[in-house]
């Protein structure tokens, strides 16, 4: 695809993958940036910056749905079209623009905290239920089908300790646990 010369690819390129990665912050840095293109140096007129703010939102709560898997409600957005063609262009329009962009940001966001929390319960489930036999870490992340890189660095991230320390701990535990009832 070509574009005019002056066309701020890149920024629409980072907006768009910054909401993929549930970025609020630069999220919003991005929609003012192209925002402020479109407002100030685009040379576009009225309607092209209101079609432009609504190709855009629409794109990305679609890229949002997606991501989150989240049911998408056809008639969530009846008042988009007035919302558009009636906000004050140079402010309105702007804070419009930028809370729908945050708002896309944040379902892919907590989307993305809910699948960790949920890798995490499952490899800790597994663990729990294989913990006497001679589980590794490729064994673990496999059953949660992530890499064993992400879920190693998910795993230590998420419990402040390694798989390996966590697995020899919980060893520990449940001996002194047999221990104590004899």
């Amino acid at each position: 695809v070509e574009y005019e010369e002056d066309y701020p690819i890149l920024t629409e390129k980072k907006l768009f993958r910054s909401v993929e990665l549930g970025d609020i912050e630069q999220s919003a840095i991005e929609a003012a940036s192209f925002y402020d293109w479109m407002t100030g140096s685009s040379e576009g007129d009225e309607n092209d910056i209101r079609l432009k703010v609504l190709e855009f939102v629409l794109r990305l709560e679609t890229l949002a749905h997606e991501i989150s898997g989240k049911s998408y409600v056809f008639r969530q957005r009846t008042d988009y079209l007035p919302a558009v063609n009636n906000l004050n262009l140079k402010f309105e329009l702007r804070k419009w623009f930028l809370d729908k962009t945050k708002e896309a940001a944040i379902m892919v966001g907590n989307t993305k905290k809910d699948k960790k929390g949920t890798v995490i319960n499952r490899a800790l489930q597994y663990i729990d239920n294989n913990f006497r036999n001679n589980i590794s870490l490729d064994d673990v992340s496999m059953e949660v089908d992530v890499t064993p890189y992400y879920f190693s660095r998910l795993f230590k991230e998420e419990m402040g300790i390694g798989f390996v320390e966590y697995v020899a701990k919980l060893r520990i535990e449940k001996a002194k646990e047999l221990l104590n009832k004899e």
